[in-house]
């Protein structure tokens, strides 16, 4: 919480970014701090999100949970290859408690 008031202290209150001059009134200090909470939580780069914005983070999110599937490269959808192809006969007839490898996967 402290980080977040010195970082509001140091870019909203004591530089002319957001306000024109020196504070007159509470209104100029709201008004300042209207936009920096605005730039803050919308358009400044974060280094965690690949230093863009929060927006745009969030744009592509959304646009790649929307886009259409794309075709695998392998040509082979997963689970495709199970049973018989692995060499280990499928899972069907296994005792629940039975381990069996089939090279790739461990069936259970």
């Amino acid at each position: 919480m402290e980080t977040i008031n010195g970082l509001y202290k140091a870019e909203c209150i004591r530089t002319t970014v957001f306000h024109d001059g020196p504070y007159k009134t509470l209104a100029d200090v709201e008004f300042a701090t209207a936009g920096w909470v605005d730039w803050y939580n919308q358009r400044r780069l974060h280094g965690s999100l690949g230093m863009i914005s929060p927006v745009e983070f969030e744009t592509a999110h959304y646009a790649a949970l929307n886009r259409e599937p794309q075709p695998y490269e392998s040509g082979i959808e997963p689970g495709a290859l199970h049973g018989s192809s692995l060499g280990c006969g499928g899972a069907e007839g296994l005792d629940l408690g039975e381990i069996v490898d089939c090279g790739v996967w461990a069936v259970r």
